[in-house]
């Protein structure tokens, strides 16, 4: 079975983690669906929520932690969704950042 990205969602949350979980929920104002990505910044630190195929709202654990033995490493700092005409447009790509063209 081929892995399917259907969308991401960028949210902004100066809400604790706790409250943006449970927003996400299925049970939640802001709900979203298997395979739908949050990034949620909250007081300075970063993370990335998704929805099980139950509907519990889940942290995905940090790639950037697991890396700090390679040698070289680029971490991610920040996370753009563009077009590919604005990518292309760009004269200067930055290493810390993740383009997602849509």
């Amino acid at each position: 079975m081929a892995a399917e990205l259907r969308r991401i969602r960028l949210k902004y949350s100066e809400d604790p983690e706790s409250t943006l979980l449970s927003d996400i929920s299925s049970t939640g104002p802001d709900t979203i669906l298997p395979g739908e990505l949050v990034v949620g910044i909250d007081a300075g630190s970063e993370a990335i929520y998704t929805v099980n195929n139950n509907g519990d709202a889940v942290v995905i654990p940090s790639i950037a932690s697991r890396t700090n033995n390679i040698t070289g490493e680029t971490r991610i700092k920040n996370i753009v969704s563009l077009t590919a005409a604005e990518y292309t447009a760009l004269t200067v790509k930055d290493a810390a950042t993740l383009y997602i063209v849509l």
